[in-house]
């Protein structure tokens, strides 16, 4: 499978009286996988380029479910599509729930996730291999916002309220 098909073409010109010519495709694959890329919802993926993304991540809804992409990549961000690997992804919001397992076709993973607790700092996804053989990647933080109140927490004395806790807060 080619990185690049049909192909790059090369031109090569020189003023004065000699024409120009450009080359036949001439096709480029990528390196063996190395690392992992994570893109979030909004980020979109740039082979070879210098972080292989661009863009920032969309804010997420707590409680919403979204796709994130994982490839596995050369160390120019270039997808190889015939490594695979099971992905296992963690994350910075102490509520929610991590998958795990979850294959790739092609050298990319498609996940749903959904996190729990609002932030506006970013809660950031790290991706790894089952098997810790790819370099693990850490996707940018993405901003959380709360979802419509459903519900009134009654917090007293010796109370803390805790967003994204499962009751809503925690101490007796």
């Amino acid at each position: 499978s080619s990185h690049n098909a049909p192909g790059w073409r090369f031109t090569a010109a020189l003023a004065g009286t000699y024409a120009s010519t450009t080359t036949v495709p001439v096709v480029t694959n990528p390196g063996v996988g190395t690392k992992l890329q994570v893109l979030m919802p909004g980020e979109t993926y740039r082979r070879g380029s210098p972080t292989g993304k661009s863009d920032t991540p969309a804010p997420q809804v707590a409680g919403s479910t979204f796709t994130l992409t994982v490839n596995i990549t050369d160390a120019n961000w270039n997808i190889q599509p015939s490594s695979s690997a099971l992905i296992n992804l963690g994350t910075t919001d102490p509520w929610d729930t991590e998958e795990a397992g979850q294959p790739t076709v092609g050298g990319v993973a498609n996940i749903n996730h959904y996190f729990v607790t609002q932030t506006g700092v970013g809660w950031t996804i790290t991706a790894s291999t089952v098997s810790g053989s790819l370099v693990s990647g850490t996707g940018a933080p993405v901003l959380v916002n709360p979802d419509a109140a459903d519900r009134l927490i009654l917090v007293i004395p010796g109370e803390t309220r805790v967003d994204g806790h499962s009751v809503g807060k925690t101490g007796t």
